[in-house]
């Protein structure tokens, strides 16, 4: 598999946020690279495990700040990286986005900078097993292979440091992926989901939200996920290839419209307002997740369409969804 093209790394100066594991590889990574970076940690000073990263980048070249908030430092900075530990709210993190700075992921920030294949795996349960056993199976395959991200070893601490034919195997959590920009790997796992987080995320859709940031090359085809409706919600579903149950319409006023309709048994009336919640199902335990609509709601919503629903129980369900048309401008010699 040729591993895909990578977006450049925006410009520096660079301000690394929270020096823990991941930060401190980002940090040293920019310094090999020979840019400007400064690194910053809320954390108290006379934490030994703290001063000792902090004595390890400063010998590096990397300017230090330790129990601080890093908001005059963000001021200084084009780019901030942003640790997987720190949160969205962090007053650092806040400022840079006030002033319309890039704030990179560590793992995104890592891929950028890997030009090798990556594998990554998320989801709520298993992420650590499966991305070993991933590992494992190349091993015993005799293929090379670098096991990293939130099962250990740092994603950026590979950075520069991997033969061309090494394939990278990378678990992912909630915490790195919610940071991702344009974050896609040749190959993406989502095991599983059900609530958690909710401490750092605050609600069942910003954790499912950031889970789904695990590949942006998977929002490209728009017209699948409007299909999935069909299939995933409650009734029966149909087959697509159906021409009076799946329509596409181009209106030419602007936008296009997907018709879908099943012959299921329909949605009950108290129930058809939460369709589109987190995990909702009527279906009993160990069949159904209650996330194909609300995956497919915020995908439709990221690409700015709408989506209406009619449903009659015991007749079937349409769903009715709508987008913006692309305008192709001339292009004149």
């Amino acid at each position: 598999m040729t591993p895909k093209p990578r977006p450049p790394l925006p410009p520096g100066p660079y301000l690394v946020v929270g020096l823990a594991r991941s930060g401190v590889a980002a940090a040293l990574a920019l310094r090999t690279r020979g840019l400007t970076v400064t690194g910053v940690d809320a954390g108290n000073a006379e934490d030994p495990a703290l001063a000792k990263a902090a004595g390890r980048l400063r010998a590096a070249g990397v300017e230090v700040r330790l129990d601080a908030s890093g908001v005059d430092l963000a001021a200084r900075a084009r780019t901030l990286i942003k640790s997987p530990g720190v949160p969205q709210d962090a007053r650092a993190i806040t400022a840079a986005r006030s002033r319309g700075l890039t704030v990179l992921g560590e793992l995104e920030f890592a891929w950028r900078l890997i030009p090798n294949e990556f594998v990554a795996v998320t989801g709520t349960n298993g992420k650590t097993t499966t991305t070993e056993w991933i590992g494992h199976v190349h091993r015993e395959a005799g293929l090379p292979v670098a096991v990293a991200g939130n099962v250990g070893t740092a994603a950026s601490s590979l950075i520069g440091r991997l033969d061309d034919d090494v394939t990278v195997v990378c678990e992912a959590s909630s915490f790195q992926l919610e940071d991702s920009v344009a974050f896609s790997p040749e190959a993406a796992v989502l095991l599983n989901l059900s609530p958690d987080h909710l401490d750092r995320h605050g609600t069942c859709q910003a954790y499912v939200a950031a889970k789904l940031r695990i590949d942006h090359g998977v929002i490209d085809d728009i017209i699948v996920v409007a299909a999935a409706l069909a299939r995933l919600h409650e009734g029966r579903g149909i087959e697509m290839r159906d021409p009076e149950r799946f329509q596409i319409r181009d209106d030419r006023s602007g936008s296009v419209e997907i018709e879908i309709a099943d012959t299921g048994g329909g949605i009950a009336r108290e129930h058809i307002h939460r369709i589109f919640d987190p995990f909702f199902t009527t279906k009993a335990s160990g069949r159904g997740t209650g996330l194909g609509l609300s995956v497919s709601y915020g995908i439709i919503k990221e690409h700015a369409g709408k989506i209406d629903v009619r449903s009659t129980p015991g007749k079937g369900t349409s769903f009715h969804v709508e987008f913006p048309a692309a305008v192709k401008k001339a292009v004149h010699a």
